[in-house]
């Protein structure tokens, strides 16, 4: 089965319910499963186990384990794999697809480890060119947020605040940062997971500074099939297309910037969770904050994970914070 085939059918896999566990059958004895937490799992049925040890951090093989499938009945003697949520399904398809490559024999642990091992990379997070799932729905995340700025905008110089507050690449620890006299900057925190789990990964992105009290802005997406959703790409040509003149110059350039992989920016599928819109807070109300900062001598860095509730400005209310400041930058740059 190709990989294409395979993603999709990741992408559509329900989560398990109680002792049912949903699959999908893609050749020989392989199954594509997901267990309730939302993990994806490649289950061998009947099959021998491994003689060698798995080297993977991000993934568990259990052997000799049963499953109750409403359509298959029991399933018994398996060896599964179960990848860590935050794993995505390209990754997934690829080792899957290379494990049903060769016709129709039943494949073995040792051949499930195998076809983990010709992508270990890829699984433990790295792509060609420094891209990482991490990176990838980061950056998806932003120029989401970057296409909302810009349909609240009314003119030219509007636009180009916007573009301009956009700081793909750089010094900055921060995603936007609008440099009016007031200040305006945040950061965007991007997860597939069905919680707000997000990382802190340096102070200064908590820290309000020369630019005013820094916010923090989550949005929850997730991997969907083909034609259900948006690419990296989809949203890169979608704002290039909307915009022109200096505005249209400068994002191209901040594109180029970031050394887009092609491969991995087209093949993954997106859209914001509808049920569990964006939120933006400020900073001061990111958990942990009150308790690392101000850093304590000889901290020069610091990093953490958090988990956001649902308390934040929403909709509406957000477009409004936003408006108010590209108002604001675009009088900035009238002034020039």
């Amino acid at each position: 089965m190709k990989r294409n085939d395979i993603e999709r059918i990741i992408a559509k896999l329900p989560a398990a319910d109680g002792n049912l566990t949903p699959q999908q059958h893609i050749g020989a004895n392989i199954w594509l499963a997901r267990s309730s937490s939302g993990s994806v799992q490649i289950v061998l049925s009947s099959a021998e186990p491994p003689s060698k040890t798995l080297m993977l951090r991000r993934a568990t093989l259990d052997q000799g384990v049963n499953f109750l499938s409403e359509e298959n009945g029991d399933i018994e003697g398996c060896v599964m794999l179960e990848f860590d949520p935050e794993v995505d399904g390209f990754a997934v398809s690829k080792v899957a697809e290379h494990l049903s490559r060769d016709g129709e024999g039943e494949r073995s642990g040792d051949d499930l480890i195998d076809s983990v091992e010709s992508f270990q990379s890829m699984l433990e997070g790295g792509y060609s060119n420094g891209w990482s799932w991490s990176k990838l729905i980061g950056t998806w995340g932003e120029l989401s947020c970057l296409e909302r700025m810009l349909t609240l905008c009314t003119d030219d110089n509007e636009i180009l605040a916007c573009i301009r507050s956009w700081k793909s690449i750089g010094v900055h620890c921060l995603d936007f940062v609008f440099d009016h006299s007031h200040g305006f900057v945040f950061d965007v925190k991007t997860t597939s997971r069905t919680k707000r789990d997000h990382n802190i990964s340096s102070i200064d992105q908590v820290a309000s500074g020369i630019y005013g009290e820094a916010y923090l802005l989550s949005i929850m997406i997730r991997p969907v099939a083909e034609g259900e959703g948006f690419t990296l790409l989809d949203l890169i040509e979608r704002i290039s297309m909307s915009i022109d003149g200096e505005a249209k110059s400068l994002f191209d350039k901040k594109i180029e910037a970031l050394d887009i992989d092609r491969e991995i920016c087209s093949a993954h599928y997106f859209r914001e969770r509808s049920s569990r819109p964006m939120i933006m807070l400020p900073s001061s109300r990111v958990p942990g904050v009150d308790r690392f900062l101000p850093l304590p001598e000889g901290v020069p860095e610091l990093s953490w994970p958090v988990q956001l509730t649902e308390n934040g400005i929403i909709g509406s209310e957000i477009d409004n914070l936003l408006t108010e400041n590209i108002l604001l930058q675009s009088e900035v740059i009238s002034n020039e």
